[in-house]
């Protein structure tokens, strides 16, 4: 059955462990199945960024109704199309990429604090 609704693509690191568990919580949010997740090492994900690397945008990218978004208004973006919009506008983009920025660099230390205990129930597709 072929459906109308519009689809949200996120490139995201897929070598990363706090990426992974993102994308898997997003999975789990995503209850009308908006999202389509592509590993930033696949080959959809490097079609898309035609040849450009994944490291030089230094952000997950949100592809959504052929614009391109990178931090915090890729966050933007994502929390929209969940109903949750109203929460990432409440801060200023300025902030919200400073936000994102701060966690971006520090991702593995973050994986390593946040779930040092448990093992990644997260495949990486």
């Amino acid at each position: 059955m072929k459906t109308n609704r519009k689809r949200i693509k996120i490139i995201y690191d897929d070598d990363c462990p706090f990426c992974l568990r993102s994308a898997a919580l997003l999975r789990q949010l995503d209850r009308k199945g908006r999202f389509v997740f592509l590993k930033e090492s696949g080959a959809d994900a490097r079609r898309l960024l035609k040849g450009q690397s994944f490291e030089d945008f230094n952000s997950m990218v949100v592809i959504y109704e052929g614009q391109w978004y990178r931090k915090g208004r890729a966050v933007r973006q994502i929390g929209r199309v969940l109903g949750l919009g109203w929460a990432a506008d409440l801060l200023p983009l300025a902030v919200l990429d400073f936000v994102y920025q701060f966690i971006a660099n520090r991702r593995f230390v973050f994986s390593k604090l946040l779930f040092a205990t448990q093992n990644c129930s997260c495949s990486k597709g």
